[in-house]
């Protein structure tokens, strides 16, 4: 019974873990553009496959009021909620900036 109660533990421990881990996932996924327009000029798309739950890719773009073009691309050492982390600052300080050149 003992043993029983401790399984139970444990695996609800695996499940909030797992959970916690999808949600970082959606967020990072969510950090990237779904869709990339840029009229008259290109047509861009990009897609992004983590090689773990959470990883440290990132990509977007921004248009100056001139009509210029910015892209960001990178990949945050590691892999994990450190990485994600990451490149939720670089989000952060990229959308600041292409809000400074509009």
């Amino acid at each position: 019974e003992r043993r029983e109660a401790l399984h139970r533990i444990v695996q609800q421990q695996k499940n909030v873990l797992a959970q916690e881990v999808e949600e970082a996932r959606e967020l990072q996924f969510g950090m990237l553009p779904s869709n990339i327009h840029i009229p008259n000029r290109f047509s861009v798309c990009g897609k992004m496959r983590a090689s773990a739950e959470v990883g440290g890719d990132y990509y977007d773009y921004a248009t100056t009021a001139e009509g210029e073009i910015v892209i960001a691309i990178g990949d945050a050492t590691g892999h994990g909620l450190r990485a994600g982390i990451i490149v939720a600052a670089v989000k952060s300080y990229f959308v600041s900036g292409a809000e400074a050149l509009e």
